[in-house]
């Protein structure tokens, strides 16, 4: 019986609240600089040619034109970006007790209160009877 009820104090005792952790984002921006280098490269080759020729009493003529183009173009495109990043930071949470939470609490601190006066009388019980047989 006695082993009963000091089993059952201590698991009064050792009962209690633990705290709970939510998972609270937490935001941060990062800016971000982008840049592109565009080039467009065109080119152009032509060749023109006349070509006449004689015969008996007609002209020949060759005539032949090249002509070159080349154009090259080149632009950079600039892009910024805020870009929000959310990361879940963990937060305790506390909620507040119900009645039989802090009722079992108080309960627990009366018992564990008492036993350490118990304590303290068997002890001095103890020493005062040791004395007395000296």
């Amino acid at each position: 019986m006695r082993k009963g009820i000091l089993l059952f104090m201590l698991l009064v005792v050792l009962t209690g609240c633990k705290t709970k952790y939510v998972a609270v984002p937490e935001y941060h921006n990062v800016y971000v600089e982008k840049h592109d280098t565009l080039v467009h490269r065109d080119s152009i080759f032509e060749k023109d040619s006349v070509l006449i020729m004689m015969n008996g009493d007609t002209v020949t003529i060759y005539k032949t034109k090249i002509l070159y183009k080349d154009r090259w173009r080149e632009r950079i495109v600039y892009r910024d970006s805020i870009r929000t990043d959310s990361i879940r930071v963990p937060y305790p949470v506390e909620k507040e007790l119900t009645f039989w939470q802090k009722t079992w609490i108080k309960v627990g601190k009366m018992l564990f209160y008492g036993l350490v006066i118990i304590c303290i009388i068997f002890w001095l019980v103890y020493v005062l009877r040791a004395r007395r047989k000296c």
